[in-house]
């Protein structure tokens, strides 16, 4: 199942980018084609995301406290993930924690995000486009957030079994 969906999300990438006229690279860092980087991408955050929710369902007591947990994780991952606004501080700290910021920084180094014109400068020339650090488009890198990602399924998952043992 987690194939199929990364499948699907990131092949959704190519219908954003055909709806909305946007132009993505023609290869990917590592692969002839990007769909593969996002591909593999994916698959490591579904896995991950997974992994997540595994360990936090092996430390609660019923099905509703996971299930009345998952909105605040959801909405700590969407503030932290470093795309609403830049981290700094104490912020970028607990940013680095979040898996939501490694696979963001995964799909935008693999589709050069910095190398990418906003559409925003087309009419407001003056609005300067700085490249962000994390989203560097080159192989050592996106190599390096793979491994934190695949990082972010195994420690879940070796906590989680701790929790799981410590039911009676």
């Amino acid at each position: 199942l987690c194939l199929f969906q990364s499948l699907v999300l990131s092949i959704s990438f190519y219908g954003v980018d055909w709806a909305y006229g946007n132009k993505m690279p023609e290869a990917g860092i590592l692969m002839g084609a990007t769909i593969v980087e996002y591909w593999i991408t994916m698959f490591l955050i579904v896995m991950a995301a997974d992994a997540l929710g595994l360990m936090v369902s092996s430390f609660v007591k019923n099905e509703q406290l996971a299930s009345q947990l998952s909105p605040y994780i959801l909405i700590v991952q969407l503030l932290f993930s470093g795309v609403l606004f830049p981290m700094e501080g104490a912020s970028s700290t607990v940013s680095a924690l979040m898996l939501s910021r490694w696979g963001m920084e995964a799909l935008g180094s693999s589709c050069d995000l910095n190398g990418l014109p906003l559409r925003l400068q087309e009419e407001f020339p003056m609005i300067p486009h700085e490249a962000d650090d994390a989203f560097t488009h080159d192989v050592e890198h996106l190599l390096l957030v793979w491994l934190i990602l695949i990082a972010f399924i195994v420690v879940p998952i070796v906590i989680g079994n701790f929790g799981l043992h410590r039911v009676k």
